[in-house]
């Protein structure tokens, strides 16, 4: 009850609950869901974030089977496979069986392998508080050709630009690209 706010009423009024880390995991579901022609709200379908993946606990015992007994699943970094795997009673191998999908390493990783360097950096780019010169700063490289994969996520994973990062990029996603996501 302590951890009770108003935020919890659209969860418990959903016919299945998607559990997602924080609002670039938020946005990046629901630009995806959008692209592949799944309306979430004509399906009774909520995303709640969690605000870290260290509060899954948490809302899996009030929302889950031992709750109010919503279906669930999720989407979640690599680094948390064991602890939603041990919440949820399963092998980590069986996570994505439970409908849970993780990202390796993250999120920002999985849409800089899925969509390529140059994609990514386009649809950044392409963002009003995005620069070149901040971009190649960021990444510690003169020109944007030299970004790697590795810093690329690196910049898109930080945390002063991870919500700015995953909406530029999912608000430049085709359909096409939302598939390879």
């Amino acid at each position: 009850m302590r951890h009770w706010s108003h935020r919890l009423i659209e969860p418990l009024t959903s016919r299945h609950l998607v559990l997602v880390e924080g609002p670039s995991d938020r946005v990046m579901v629901k630009r995806v869901a959008t692209l592949s022609g799944i309306d979430l709200d004509a399906r009774g379908i909520t995303i709640f974030e969690l605000e870290g993946s260290g509060l899954f606990k948490l809302a899996y015992d009030l929302f889950g089977p031992d709750g109010f007994g919503l279906p669930m699943s999720g989407l979640l970094d690599e680094d948390a496979r064991a602890e939603w795997a041990d919440t949820i009673g399963v092998a980590e191998a069986d996570l994505e069986v439970e409908g849970y999908i993780v990202c390796d390493p993250d999120l920002e990783g999985s849409y800089v392998e899925a969509l390529g360097e140059s994609t990514v950096i386009d649809m950044l780019l392409k963002s009003p508080g995005i620069t070149k010169n901040s971009l190649l700063k960021s990444c510690g490289v003169d020109e944007i050709d030299d970004i790697s994969s590795q810093a690329l996520a690196d910049y898109c994973r930080h945390k002063k630009r991870k919500v700015r990062a995953a909406v530029s990029v999912a608000a430049g996603l085709t359909p096409e690209q939302a598939a390879k996501i």
